[in-house]
């Protein structure tokens, strides 16, 4: 199965390994699952990392690449983009949504913005729910 994760997953799975987050990463690690998200969660991360956690860009470079995720350019999904900036109120949000409506991804995220939006195409799954399918 193919998810996008938005940048409080990835993150959260890279800051705690042990967590349900890092448990993610490592079901596609493991193969179990695919784990796709737009360049823009990728430039979001390396952000969080460099200015936050001070990580040097050595270290964001290697985490970067030793993540299990295909990461998507927008070219791919910009058809989708107006659609999805419809379909959820919270704008940074909305490359996850379009990548995932244009690749047929579900989408694994705890934000409420997520939640609330209502579609056949796509499943938004809850990060304990979806660990618990994949077990």
């Amino acid at each position: 199965m193919k998810f996008v994760l938005d940048t409080n997953i990835i993150f959260s799975g890279v800051y705690n390994l042990d967590s349900n987050a890092g448990k993610i990463l490592l079901l596609a690690t493991e193969g179990k699952i695919e784990i796709i998200s737009p360049d823009h969660v990728k430039n979001e991360l390396i952000e969080i990392l460099e200015k936050k956690l001070r990580f040097s860009k050595n270290e964001v470079d290697e985490i970067i690449s030793s993540l299990p995720i295909n990461w998507i350019e927008e070219e791919i999904f910009i058809d989708e983009i107006e659609r999805a900036s419809r379909m959820i109120s919270h704008k940074r949000d909305v490359p996850v949504l379009a990548c995932a409506l244009s690749l047929g991804a579900d989408i694994i995220s705890g934000d409420k913005h997520f939640q609330k939006i209502k579609t056949r195409k796509i499943k938004i799954w809850k990060l304990k729910k979806a660990l618990d399918e994949f077990k």
